[in-house]
């Protein structure tokens, strides 16, 4: 690859890195209970993972770098990114909304996960149009996320169509 390709590339990648740490951040601390940790997603990240640590050994040039580095940190971000649930709210990709955001939710048990689907309301006040955030559970969490939702949004239990 060429100087240029990889200084874009290696731009892209550090923005997409920091974007994540933020997200990491700002919703880490927060989290009571959080997601299944081994999904499809993730466990294509550290495959994608590994093979960007494999190019460390393979590199052209050290104009490489400038694009193995930022890529290798952004995947390894990422796979330190979780949803779940706390004290003051959910976190979903790394934005953190309070309980007083949620419009409903409702949770389903799936083949090997349980699943907990927020709706949640914009900032500035309008509902997001009929979407819910699923937010996934390893099966043992359920009854413990169940309680942990009843006694935080004892009213806001609905059935809801799951997208």
């Amino acid at each position: 690859m060429s100087l240029s390709t990889n200084l874009i590339m290696g731009a892209i990648f550090l923005a997409l890195g920091i974007w994540l740490t933020i997200g990491v951040v700002r919703t880490r601390s927060k989290l009571t209970i959080t997601d299944k940790m081994w999904n499809a997603s993730r466990i294509l990240f550290a495959i994608a993972g590994g093979l960007s640590i494999v190019s460390f050994f393979s590199y052209e040039g050290p104009q490489d770098f400038l694009r193995i580095i930022p890529t290798t940190y952004a995947i390894c971000i990422f796979l330190l990114l979780r949803d779940g649930i706390g004290e003051t709210g959910f976190a979903s990709f790394g934005k953190f909304t309070k309980w007083e955001d949620v419009r409903a939710y409702d949770y389903s048990r799936e083949s090997k996960k349980f699943v907990l689907y927020v709706s949640s309301a914009k900032e500035d006040g309008r509902t997001t149009s009929g979407s819910s955030i699923p937010i996934n559970f390893e099966l043992k969490d359920e009854q413990r996320v169940i309680d942990f939702m009843k006694e935080h949004l004892p009213k806001k239990y609905r059935r809801m169509r799951k997208a």
